[in-house]
């Protein structure tokens, strides 16, 4: 919808700390289920599922955003700046 009314794919992505470390991505750029939460300094939080399964509904449920990953990202520290989108 949103490329329908002109958005490009730059449009909507935000950018967020994480709360928590990620291992080193493959060779395919990734989109990761996470919950994005406001913080009260204008900054979000971002919180990543271990398990990204698509069989797991209480995960799909629970997300309210998507984190994205480049192919080859090394492994990710907590507080490391990451690019996420409201789902």
């Amino acid at each position: 919808i949103a490329a329908l009314q002109g958005a490009t794919y730059a449009d909507g992505w935000l950018w967020g700390t994480l709360s928590k470390p990620l291992g080193a991505n493959d060779e395919r750029e990734d989109y990761s289920r996470c919950v994005a939460t406001p913080l009260s300094d204008g900054g979000w939080s971002i919180m990543p599922f271990d398990r990204q399964d698509s069989s797991l509904l209480h995960v799909a449920a629970a997300a309210n955003a998507l984190l994205c990953r480049p192919a080859h990202q090394p492994s990710l520290p907590e507080g490391a700046p990451i690019q996420f989108m409201f789902w």
